[in-house]
């Protein structure tokens, strides 16, 4: 009970991590695929990002450029590594 304030503490810097690399995607698409994903639409797992709800047509720009992106995204940031974009 008196660890409490650390746990929250715990769950907030979490969450705002999970904000910040999420910011860093949909910033990175932006530059290299040419049109905006909110961070609502990004999700990620261990090394892989997930994008959810765009178009074939934005996945495949997205793809073509895939390598690009991940460099940049693992430039900017060092909390997540990301390998793959899905």
């Amino acid at each position: 009970m008196f660890n409490i304030s650390e746990f929250f503490k715990k769950i907030q810097n979490k969450q705002t991590q999970g904000l910040f690399v999420r910011q860093v995607v949909s910033d990175s698409i932006k530059k290299y695929a040419q049109f905006s994903a909110s961070p609502e639409q990004i999700e990620y797992n261990s090394t892989t990002i997930i994008l959810k709800n765009i178009s074939s047509a934005q996945k495949s720009n997205i793809f073509i450029k895939k390598q690009q992106i991940i460099s940049e995204i693992n430039r900017q940031q060092s909390i997540l590594f990301v390998t793959d974009i899905k």
